[in-house]
């Protein structure tokens, strides 16, 4: 991503003018200054930040950026460092997988969108519902929800019941269990957090492919069944398992294998 189009040679920015621009919340550029990402320049009596063209093309490259599967695991293990202490450690796929679907389908929503815009230059055309997997209305787009400073959690429960509802039967049941507006389990701050985190990515297609996700969400449930006291196999099937079983087995190709145990991702 080339940053050209958005500053001239001599701009400096904001805060809050570069939140803006990549459709962030300013905590997650302050995140990003924690962890040596980035350092803006600081001004004036009150050391105001300041964004330099340099500064802009390195946080554009880091959210262009394609994940690695050690990325994923590490980004997704922090978000249950946020959560910890808040809810059962056994509970933490569900909220987690649950926020990054929901950021998955809206970013994948933005892509098919410009892809459309850049072919057509056609706004309805782009937002017709046939050229979208998943439907997401202008109010539920993650970008809305990073503008949310007040009952984030609630804003969150209210965003899935209508993107439910718009993709109903397909997404039925998938936010069910979800319930971020108890305040005791996850006070504004925690989700204030999580979401600032989640916004650090872009999760569409062209940044992340479903078997990278499916890898991760089998990391995962295997991290925090050894983290809520329970063994990985009580949650999923452990790939050394599955090998010995191939190995008794001994399918054949175009052979059928009857799994009345397995999962699935979505």
């Amino acid at each position: 991503m080339k940053i050209n189009q958005f500053i001239g040679a001599a701009d400096l920015l904001t805060i809050s003018e570069v939140a803006k621009l990549f459709k962030i919340h300013p905590d997650t550029l302050r995140n990003w200054e924690k962890a040596g990402k980035i350092t803006p320049m600081r001004v004036g009596p009150r050391q105001d930040r300041k964004y330099r063209r340099e500064d802009i093309q390195t946080l554009a490259d880091e959210m262009s950026s394609k994940l690695t599967l050690a990325q994923l695991e590490q980004f997704l293990w922090k978000s249950a460092d946020i959560l910890r202490g808040k809810i059962d450690s056994s509970d933490y796929k569900k909220y987690i997988f649950g926020l990054l679907f929901y950021k998955r389908i809206s970013d994948v929503w933005d892509e098919e969108y410009k892809k459309v815009i850049d072919e057509y230059k056609d706004k309805a055309l782009a937002e017709a519902d046939y050229n979208h997997r998943f439907q997401v209305p202008k109010d539920c787009k993650w970008e809305v929800l990073t503008q949310t400073s007040e009952n984030i959690g609630q804003k969150l429960n209210d965003i899935f019941d209508k993107i439910t509802n718009v993709n109903s039967p397909k997404l039925d049941k998938i936010f069910d269990d979800l319930d971020f507006a108890n305040k005791d389990r996850f006070p504004n701050e925690t989700i204030q957090k999580l979401v600032n985190h989640f916004s650090q990515y872009n999760f569409g297609s062209n940044y992340i492919s479903s078997d990278l996700l499916g890898d991760a969400y089998e990391y995962l449930i295997k991290e925090f069944a050894a983290d809520a006291g329970k063994k990985g196999g009580e949650f999923y099937t452990p790939r050394e398992v599955e090998r010995i079983i191939i190995g008794i087995v001994k399918p054949h190709q175009k052979d059928h294998v009857y799994d009345p145990a397995q999962g699935d991702f979505f």
